[in-house]
């Protein structure tokens, strides 16, 4: 995003609608009630903080995670929230918890049939 100049920061909401414009004009303009409510905030510092809160109650389908990563070890985050029916974040937290991980064993050493 371009840096705002000194000349913009000071002017008028018009003056700083009408200079969006010019420099986005492929975009749907902001209201001038936007920029006020922006420059309200900014001068009192009341911008909400964005913490998130893990309040996440997952241990009922825990077993039933683990169960179908223990049955298909090379299944990915995708297609087990798909089978069980719960998103893929969702998914990656239980696998976390449990000490497995988003990677797929690919063995690359080892003796094939045609190899005796």
């Amino acid at each position: 995003m371009e840096a705002l100049q000194v000349a913009e920061v000071d002017a008028t909401e018009k003056t700083q609608l009408h200079g969006v414009q010019g420099r986005f004009p492929e975009r749907t303009s902001p209201s001038h009630t936007t920029f006020r409510k922006v420059e309200a905030k900014l001068r009192t510092g009341s911008f909400p903080s964005t913490v998130k809160h893990a309040n996440h109650t997952i241990q009922g389908e825990s077993n039933l995670t683990r169960q179908t990563k223990a049955v298909n070890p090379h299944v990915s985050l995708r297609v087990l929230g798909r089978e069980i029916r719960d998103s893929k974040d969702t998914v990656h937290i239980i696998l976390k918890a449990h000490g497995y991980h988003p990677f797929k064993i690919h063995l690359s050493q080892g003796l094939r049939p045609n190899d005796l």
